[in-house]
Parts: C-alpha cells; sequence; structure tokens
C-alpha cells in the first residue's frame, strides 16, 4: 500500500494557513498538522476555526510536548482534533504521563523527532513502539535508511516521513518503511500547495508503478547478507561498547555463525532443559546457553548437536561445558563453548527461557543478533543492528581499499605510509557509532 499524504503547515497568520489548507485539501491529502507557529499566535481558536471549515479532515496538532501539559491536551481534545505531537526528546516519565493523558482525552500521540539530532533518536528508540505513530526528517546528504530498518525492524508503529525535499530516487529507499509522506508548507512557499501536493502524489505514483517498495527489500535477508561479508572485528570497531564475548571460544576453525538470539539459563550440567528447548526455536536461529561460564558437567553434547542441525539452526552459543568435542567437529556444527569437558550432564530441572542474559560484561536480549567467527563472537543489539551493521559493511569495504592500496606498494616511503595509516584510522573514526 502505498503512502499517505500529510501536510504540515507552519503559519504565524491564520488567513494564509487557511488558504494553504483549502489548497492542499483540493490536492488531495489525508492529514493536516496545524504547525506549533500558529498554534502559539492563535491558541486553540484556530484549531476549531480549522475544524468549521474542515469537519471530515484528520487534523494534527504540533504542541512538541515536553512536560506534562494537562490544559494544552484537554483544549486539543475539546476542539476535537485528531493528534497531538510529543516531542522525541522528552523524558521516559513525562512520555507516558503525556501518552496516559492523550488516550484518557481519546487523542492519538505521535511522537515526532523533526529537528532532533541522530543521537537523540537513538537514546529513545525505545518510546517509539507505545506510539500511535513516528515523525521523522529525511537528509538523504547525510542520513541512510538504517534508521527505518531499525524502527520497522523492532516495532509495527507506522512511520510519517518528512523529507528535505521531493525527489523520487532519494525516497525510493525510505518509502519502503513509511506509511505517511508528510510535506511541510510554510509561509515563504512559493508554489501553490496545490501544485506541492500533486508533484508528491506523482512521486507515491510513480514509485508506486514500479513495483511497491516495502520493507522486504531491506529485511533480515539483507542484513545476513551483510553479516557474511563483515568479520566482528569491523563490528567492534563500529561499536565500542561491550559486545564481544571473553572466554567463549570457537570450536571451530574457519567457521562463521550469524542469527538471532534465544537464550536459556541453565544450571552446570542441565542437558534436558536445553534439549528441550532446542524442539521450540526456529531455523536460522542461534541458542545462547548461559550455565555460569565455568568448566563442569556438560549442558551441550552430541544428542543436542544432532537435534540442533535437525532444527536447522545457525549455532549454539554455551557459557559454560560442552563434551563429545570430536563429534560436533566431525558433524561441522558451529558451537562456541568456555569450556571443553569429558563429565557428562546431569538431570537438574531448573531453566529460565527468553530472558536477558549478562555473560561476562555482555548483555544480550533475546532476539539480539549473534555473529562469530574465528576470532570470537559478537551481540548486536537488535534495536541497533541495521546502523551498526551498515556501518560496519561501509567500514570494511573501505579497509580493503587501503589494504590493498598497501599491499600494492613496491618500495613504500616512511611518508606513503604515513598517509595510508591516516586514512585508516580516519576510516575507523568515520563509521564508529557508539
Amino acid at each position: 500500500m502505498p503512502a499517505k499524504l500529510f501536510v504540515s503547515l507552519d503559519f504565524l497568520h491564520l488567513e494564509n494557513a487557511l488558504f494553504y489548507a483549502e489548497q492542499s485539501i483540493a490536492g488531495g491529502i489525508d492529514f493536516l498538522e496545524i504547525g506549533s507557529l500558529l498554534l502559539k499566535n492563535t491558541g486553540f481558536n484556530s484549531v476549531r476555526i480549522f475544524k468549521e471549515r474542515f469537519p471530515s479532515l484528520k487534523i494534527v496538532c504540533d504542541l512538541k510536548i515536553l512536560q506534562p501539559q494537562i490544559l494544552e491536551i484537554e483544549a486539543a481534545s475539546k476542539s476535537q482534533i485528531f493528534a497531538i505531537t510529543i516531542s522525541g526528546a522528552i523524558s521516559e516519565q513525562n512520555y507516558q504521563i503525556c501518552l496516559d493523558m492523550a488516550q484518557k482525552n481519546s487523542l492519538k500521540a505521535y511522537l515526532d523527532f523533526r529537528g532532533c539530532a541522530p543521537c537523540v533518536v537513538q537514546n529513545a528508540l525505545s518510546l517509539i513502539p507505545r506510539a500511535d505513530a513516528v515523525i521523522i526528517d529525511f537528509f538523504p546528504q547525510n542520513q541512510s535508511i538504517s534508521l527505518f530498518q531499525q524502527i520497522s525492524s523492532m516495532t509495527d508503529t507506522p512511520i510519517f516521513l518528512q523529507p528535505s525535499s521531493l525527489d523520487e530516487n532519494t525516497l525510493k529507499g525510505p518509502l519502503g518503511f513509511a506509511s505517511m509522506l508528510v510535506v511541510p508548507i510554510q509561509e515563504s512557499t512559493s508554489s501553490i500547495s496545490k501544485e506541492i501536493i500533486s508533484k508528491a502524489k506523482n512521486i507515491l505514483n510513480k514509485i508506486e508503478s514500479q513495483g511497491e517498495v516495502s520493507q522486504k527489500e531491506y529485511n533480515e535477508q539483507t542484513l545476513r547478507e551483510k553479516l557474511r561479508k563483515i568479520s566482528t572485528v569491523h563490528i567492534c570497531e563500529v561499536y565500542r561498547k561491550p559486545i564481544f564475548l571473553e572466554k567463549v571460544y570457537p570450536l571451530h576453525r574457519f567457521t562463521k555463525i550469524l542469527g538471532r538470539a534465544y537464550t536459556l539459563r541453565v544450571w552446570p550440567g542441565e542437558q534436558k532443559q536445553v534439549i528441550q528447548y532446542l524442539m521450540e526455536i526456529p531455523e536460522q536461529s542461534i541458542l545462547v546457553v548461559d550455565a555460569g561460564g565455568t568448566q563442569g558437567n556438560a549442558v551441550w553434547s552430541c544428542l543436542a548437536t544432532e537435534i540442533a542441525m535437525k532444527r536447522k539452526l545457525s549455532g549454539a552459543v554455551v557459557y559454560g561445558s560442552i563434551s563429545d568435542v570430536p563429534y560436533i567437529r566431525q558433524k561441522g556444527f558451529p558451537c562456541y563453548a568456555a569450556a571443553l569437558t569429558a563429565i557428562p550432564g546431569q538431570e537438574e530441572n531448573t531453566a529460565s527461557y527468553n530472558i536477558p542474559l549478562t555473560l561476562g560484561n555482555v548483555t544480550i536480549q533475546p532476539g539480539d543478533w549473534m555473529i562469530g567467527d574465528d576470532n570470537g563472537i559478537v551481540c548486536i543489539p537488535s534495536m541497533q543492528a541495521f546502523a551498526i551493521v551498515d556501518n560496519a559493511f561501509e567500514l570494511a569495504k573501505s579497509r580493503e581499499s587501503i589494504l590493498e592500496e598497501l599491499a600494492a606498494l613496491e618500495t613504500p616511503t616512511t611518508e606513503s605510509l604515513e598517509k595510508i595509516l591516516v586514512r585508516y584510522y580516519q576510516v575507523t573514526k568515520n563509521f564508529s557509532i557508539g
């Protein structure tokens, strides 16, 4: 389904706003937003006039709430508008209060990140699933679609996209994630708004006629393809927070595994619960077992290996001991473990499923991405997976080019080596996001 049109009116004077609203409606729009400038200048009187003039139109008030504002929210409700905006820079506590107030007054609440720095958006990602929609601006010259990938991978909250310009080529990718195209119209607008709306509609129709752009183009398969082409080193260089599992080692050489984490905590030696959980988790996933991280009774053996292979798991990470090592190596099942043992497992019947695990200094949430190679294994937070992997992928390509240049130097000089080193470290800095 193509994105709908949402016009945002940023006017100081009511007469001008009404004129451009009529032009926009004539062009065919689905939502109309009354900007904060007009609200500050005329109060909710202008909102009531808009509702009288356009009774069937869905109207949004751009309140940009940062603090709980009972009077404003109640006034918005009395004006019979459809939704209000809450600033993406709001605190967690105030956000929940505002959501409760909006719901009490039968208003939709849109989380508004327009004008917010990227770090603000990243810090507020956990707020998005509770919103009725999220509004984000898009500047193609310095912004990738990874943010939209992140949001769409973690929630079904509708994305309203406000681009810096109406350009078909730059909008095709992000519109695959958006349910609404936001077109801002300001006091300084030189074109008639009906013409702007017509241009926006033509872009949407043209993109749709070329084949619907959907999240499928940028789904997990795309992420998996990129992960196959990068190493754990690239990921750790891009994202400098604790994500590398120390004292957990690959059982095979030339191993490469990737998949979403399904987590399990058991007592050391408990195999029965591990095997039962293997029967429940989906293909291409990775089972992460927390068994204390010490050597002792095995929690993984040949039996678990056979079942995992039948279930088509991508691999296993055991923060504890595994046995039957020759058998597992012969079968080629990708496995990472903290310790090897010959001591068999035992039945403890104690386990916790699908919970956050802390292995050393790394926290693994269910659904996080695990990627392992000969260096070891890392955990990529699911909410930031697309951004981290995109940057790591670009870092890997840049690094490859630099290393090829270095290898091609027949008689390297101090000056030529220093130039390459500067580029090498600058590339790392450019793609670092944490």
